[in-house]
């Protein structure tokens, strides 16, 4: 496509790099300068090694411009920039190019490798041509210059981040007052009636002893609906492909603040056939087939549910919808205090940082792995702590390069019992830094061994159990990013409190041991035996 076009830089605070450089295949595709290089956090291989495959299997150039032309309206020549975010191969990208034939578009995605088929396709057509350009870029980073563009568009996105409302308030960051973002995005109530049919449809089949490859596509369905609606701390929910139905209490909260107005959710199923069609879908992209997978008598149990409702509650089941919102004119929300508790970098997620930012003598216990490839920790010196960056934000040195950090469970509310615990006996052997999330608690074991992990499940008595892991092999302290081994099984774990200066903890081995919460002007123990510190 050419040299960047300056316009496209103007749109970001980061300098932007033609991929080109590194890649010849990736001529074209520009990516922001802190991403370069950075591994590329929950994207999986049916977005990158097999995307051709997956353009194929998704591509629906004609649906997409009927939608978006309906949700959108005739362009009223206000529209001279758009974000397209999640823009994969072009699905939406190149219906916005059609609807708004003035604007310049903005596409961006996590895979370069689909970005490279949009690109073929642009190239081909002089029509597109100068008229988009294509950054692979974090959905979750706001990069954007502030106020710059006139719309955002999001298809299909949203349910694939971990922390979706990032996105929002990165995409309310780049529209000016008065701008439109749209989403499309699947939604919980009426997948959950889907799935009661296809468990009803399952048992009957197993009574009948049938099977056959569409019994075992709506197992797999019944298996993908249920992975979305795990408590979002669980760490298997990163590794999902389609992490969430959404529900419009969801996006209430979400565009409930200051940035958004005018918030809209409209059904895209329609109010006819809604589960049928949704059902027939689902065959096709799972494994090419046609309704003639399933008998007849599994479709008269789908029609069943489906005519449990009026045409009006069809409407409100919502399967997929189209979400507008409009950008306020009021300054974007204020940033939630700094908070204590685990502290990445998404790009460089082979190392933790448990921060505890306020107080006297703020504190970081950083978690990583040392040359060996052994589990290493140590304490910050807080002289190495920048704190300046703002609260949602900050800055750590690490061997004499700065790592950038922002909190690993933002969308979580503050637990009194986050915090950094120490033995309670007159020589600790030990710290935990653990941080509860609702119903599960992600915490460490420092010990002179190195540091073990445990993401624990909160029971009726209100403790938290679940299993030690000892990672190896993982990012060192500076250098390349590298993805930690298979964990070593440590033994049971649990944590217990019993009052906000009192936790019990099961270690690995079987001890049990107490510890009491380190106080705010405590220093915090380099280490229970000599090692080098981490921000030294």
């Amino acid at each position: 496509m050419g040299p960047m076009d300056p316009a496209l830089q103007e749109l970001f605070t980061d300098p932007l790099r033609d991929l080109g450089e590194d890649d010849p295949r990736l001529a074209g595709i520009f990516i922001p300068e802190p991403e370069r290089g950075a591994p590329r956090s929950g994207v999986t291989a049916q977005f990158l090694e097999n995307a051709a495959e997956y353009h194929k299997r998704y591509d629906n150039v004609a649906w997409f411009r009927e939608l978006l032309g309906g949700a959108l309206g005739a362009d009223d020549g206000t529209v001279r920039v758009i974000l397209d975010v999640g823009s994969g191969s072009g699905n939406s990208v190149i219906p916005l190019l059609d609807l708004y034939p003035r604007a310049f578009v903005v596409a961006t995605d996590i895979s370069p490798s689909l970005l490279a088929i949009l690109r073929d396709f642009l190239e081909a057509r002089p029509q597109y041509r100068a008229r988009c350009g294509l950054v692979c870029m974090d959905a979750n980073n706001d990069r954007f210059r502030p106020r710059a563009f006139d719309l955002a568009v999001g298809a299909a996105i949203l349910h694939h981040i971990l922390d979706p409302a990032r996105v929002l308030h990165a995409c309310a960051s780049a529209l000016r007052p008065g701008a439109r973002a749209l989403f499309l995005e699947p939604f919980e109530t009426g997948h959950g009636v889907l799935r009661i049919a296809y468990r009803r449809i399952l048992a009957e089949a197993a009574r009948r002893r049938e099977k056959g490859p569409g019994f075992d596509m709506l197992r797999r369905m019944v298996a993908d609906h249920e992975a979305r609606l795990r408590d979002r701390s669980d760490p298997l929910v990163a590794k999902l492909d389609d992490k969430w139905f959404f529900t419009r209490a969801w996006f209430e909260k979400a565009a409930g603040g200051p940035e958004w107005t005018d918030l809209r959710i409209e059904g895209i199923g329609g109010d006819r056939t809604p589960m049928t069609d949704l059902a027939r879908s689902e065959l096709r992209l799972g494994i090419g087939a046609d309704e003639t997978a399933l008998p007849g008598w599994a479709w008269d149990i789908v029609r069943e549910h489906e005519n449990a409702f009026s045409r009006e509650g069809r409407r409100d089941l919502l399967f997929e919808a189209v979400v507008t919102m409009r950008r306020s004119a009021l300054p974007l929300a204020p940033a939630a205090g700094r908070r204590p508790g685990w502290w990445w970098n998404p790009a460089q997620s082979g190392r933790g940082f448990f921060v505890e930012p306020e107080g006297p003598a703020p504190r970081a216990a950083c978690c990583l792995y040392g040359d060996d490839g052994e589990p290493a920790w140590s304490v910050a010196d807080a002289s190495r702590l920048d704190l300046s960056a703002g609260p949602e934000t900050l800055a750590i040195e690490l061997g004499g390069a700065t790592a950038r950090l922002e909190p690993q469970h933002g969308e979580f509310a503050r637990d009194a019992r986050t915090g950094w615990w120490i033995e309670r006996s007159p020589s600790p052997a030990s710290c935990v830094v653990a941080e509860c999330l609702g119903e599960r608690a992600m915490a460490a074991l420092l010990a002179p061994d190195g540091w073990s992990l445990v993401v624990a499940a909160r029971r009726a008595d209100g403790s938290y159990h679940g299993e030690w892991l000892r990672f190896r092999g993982g990012q060192t302290a500076t250098g390349p990013y590298r993805a930690p081994q298979p964990p070593e099984r440590l033994g049971p774990a649990s944590l217990a409190w019993s009052a906000d200066d009192a936790l019990a903890v099961l270690l690995p081995g079987g001890r049990r041991a107490a510890y009491r919460r380190l106080g705010p002007a405590e220093a915090a123990p380099q280490n229970f035996r000599s090692t080098e510190k981490c921000a030294s």
